[in-house]
């Protein structure tokens, strides 16, 4: 998690970071099989819609060539960044579903 503040703008990583939650939901639900209402499920999908807007993949957004937001030739390992930030906020919904279920 901490590697993406080097490969990514501060603020990009730091999103991303935060998407730890819906990690968690994602992840209580495979695995500790827990409810979960409507309302959390389409929460899921406008985060991942939001995930996808904020990381401008080249194949959804074909006209994107660097002149809004952040340039991708500043930053040429984007895609590691994006995927250790990512991973690493699935790594801390996994802790937290663990620690609860070590509370109990």
């Amino acid at each position: 998690m901490f590697i993406s503040v080097f490969l990514l703008p501060f603020s990009l990583a730091t999103v991303l970071t935060f998407t730890q939650p819906v990690w968690t939901a994602i992840i209580a639900r495979v695995f500790a099989s827990e409810k979960l209402n409507w309302f959390e499920y389409v929460s899921i999908v406008f985060a991942f819609f939001g995930i996808i807007i904020l990381t401008n993949p080249t194949a959804i957004f074909w006209w994107i060539d660097g002149e809004r937001g952040f340039d991708f030739n500043d930053y040429p390992y984007f895609g590691y960044g994006v995927f250790f930030s990512l991973m690493g906020a699935m790594g801390s919904g996994f802790a937290f579903l663990c620690m609860r279920y070590m509370g109990q």
